[in-house]
């Protein structure tokens, strides 16, 4: 179940999102190997608020977002997440884009027990205990379709 609201008119809501969003639900696990907290399953009730801010200009786009999520059952598992995307068009169809992602984490219940091998680190197979992550790129953006894309309103 989630609620959102918007700052902006929805006359102008292709070009500007300023969002207010609450979302509540409950989430089923079901893990392949016994996790460090001795669980195959597990099933919570978690809430979750989200503000987020999209800007459309004809020179490029901004989208920033903070996340903040929770379990019911324990509020020290949580997570903070904030996410920016940030491009400027270099044409009808080309554009620039960075992106970053930081995260404060505290809900890893998804750890498998035991020591991970080298192999499995590498190739991303598994996850380490950690507090934080943070991730970025910088890259070219090629759109192509028809100009009524964008024309279905994805947010919530």
């Amino acid at each position: 179940m989630a609620a959102e609201y918007n700052i902006f008119p929805w006359d102008v809501c292709n070009r500007k999102v300023f969002t207010f969003r609450y979302k509540t639900g409950y989430k089923k696990y079901n893990f392949n190997k016994k996790t460090i907290y001795d669980k195959l399953n597990e099933a919570h009730f978690y809430e979750a608020m989200e503000i987020k801010l999209e800007l459309v200009q004809p020179w490029g786009d901004v989208d920033l977002s903070l996340e903040e999520k929770h379990y019911f059952y324990d509020f020290s598992k949580n997570r903070m997440t904030f996410d920016s995307d940030f491009s400027v068009r270099l044409s009808k169809q080309i554009s620039v884009y960075s992106k970053m992602q930081a995260e404060v984490i505290h809900d890893q219940l998804y750890l498998p027990k035991g020591d991970a091998s080298l192999e499995d680190l590498l190739l991303k197979r598994r996850k380490l205990a950690t507090t934080y992550e943070v991730s970025g790129e910088i890259g070219l953006r090629f759109t192509f379709g028809s100009i009524y894309n964008n024309v279905v309103n994805e947010r919530l």
